[in-house]
């Protein structure tokens, strides 16, 4: 076999096991669950892995007002998604690019991506000012 053939099939390899990584993560996020309780136990909310609201649950609302119930759902609710956020954290842990997958799941781009953007475009902004000049 030589060099090229090598060097190509451990590309192969690593793709597979990258696919595969993806995959197990992908399986993981979709029955990841997190749930939390206010601290006045009026309020429990379960997230799943991108925060947003699966189940909701009330108990104990005799002479809660609004203004109570809704600061009770919102800590609920934050501390919910904390708790996703620290399993998502987990999940992604020992992946390759753990950091940069982990960005992207809460919604950020990683700054080494942010980097690369911000020259890529400085970089073809001065091309146009050279061909318009």
């Amino acid at each position: 076999m030589s060099t090229d053939d090598a060097w190509i099939q451990r590309l192969q390899e690593q793709a597979l096991e990258r696919l595969e990584t993806a995959k197990t993560l992908q399986d993981a996020l979709s029955t990841t669950r997190a749930t939390a309780t206010s601290r006045d136990r009026h309020v429990t909310m379960t997230v799943g892995a991108s925060g947003v609201i699966v189940d909701l649950s009330f108990s104990d609302l005799d002479g809660t007002d609004a203004d109570q119930l809704r600061a009770s759902a919102l800590e609920a609710l934050r501390a919910a998604q904390s708790k996703a956020s620290e399993a998502i954290a987990e999940l992604t842990r020992s992946m390759p690019d753990a950091e940069t997958i982990g960005s992207f799941l809460r919604g950020e781009v990683p700054e080494g991506t942010r980097s690369r953007l911000a020259d890529e475009l400085t970089e073809r902004r001065a091309q146009q000012g050279a061909t318009r000049g």
